[in-house]
């Protein structure tokens, strides 16, 4: 393995987050805290929780989350859309540990029954980089049927992923730069009910509910993952706590 192995992934992902902060209406968002910046210990391993949360147009909410410590690499990036908005949900996470890649998933969830392909071209492409771990039960309510799910075993395999991640980025691109609400008001109100439903799922299956709890208390972990991760309110963003504090990308 490299001295950083999770440099190729690094790369990938800074070069994602240019490229969504140069979308039209981009904006972050004045989010409270301790939500912002946290430091927790798992185990004797000291951790620290750096996030930020935007919008823009056609994007209700996006927030991106890295942990880090002394031999750990958690990042964790979910895009929502507006309500009415064709943006399927991007979700991209990536799980380092003991200085190896444990976990890479990078999937475009989607929310008209007419992009359920959007993910094959490029699952089937990257389906033998790596190994395979179990897929959970509840999968199917946040996956969509062709994730890049993959655990790296080698230097070449971390590569390979990072180019996973990135055609996966640029293809979610495409559909938030072209980003116009729907005419069709059937259309629009699915778009919201599953967006919905994937919060609901993610946030009572969410795998890393035990580990945040852990690491940085049980009020806390609860709290991250209810009102900041897969918020139940939209009403919450929505508020004056909320504010937008840069101004839209030219």
């Amino acid at each position: 393995m490299s001295e950083n192995p999770y440099l190729p992934l690094q790369t990938e992902h800074d070069n994602l987050i240019g490229k969504i902060s140069n979308l039209r209406g981009y904006r972050e968002l004045e989010i409270p805290s301790e939500f912002r910046y946290l430091k927790g210990a798992y185990g004797a391993k000291e951790l620290e929780w750096k996030a930020f949360a935007f919008a823009a147009e056609g994007i209700i909410y996006g927030r991106i989350v890295l942990i880090e410590g002394v031999d750990s690499w958690i990042n964790n990036i979910i895009i929502y859309p507006e309500d009415g908005f064709a943006v399927p949900i991007l979700g991209i996470e990536m799980l380092g540990f003991r200085h190896r890649i444990h976990l890479i998933v990078a999937d475009i969830f989607p929310l008209l029954k007419e992009d359920e392909n959007l993910m094959d071209e490029i699952g089937f492409k990257f389906d033998d980089v790596g190994e395979t771990p179990p897929m959970p039960k509840w999968a199917p309510k946040i996956f969509s049927r062709t994730p890049v799910f993959r655990k790296p075993r080698n230097t070449e395999d971390i590569q390979t992923a990072a180019d996973a991640m990135r055609e996966v980025g640029e293809k979610w691109l495409r559909f938030a730069e072209s980003a116009k609400p729907l005419d069709d008001k059937d259309s629009a109100q699915q778009i919201c009910r599953k967006r919905d439903d994937y919060i609901a799922h993610h946030a009572e299956d969410e795998p890393a509910k035990p580990f945040l709890t852990r690491t940085f208390g049980e009020e806390t972990g609860l709290r991250l993952v209810n009102e900041f991760l897969f918020p139940s309110s939209w009403e919450i963003i929505r508020s004056k706590l909320w504010k937008t504090n840069r101004k839209s990308a030219s």
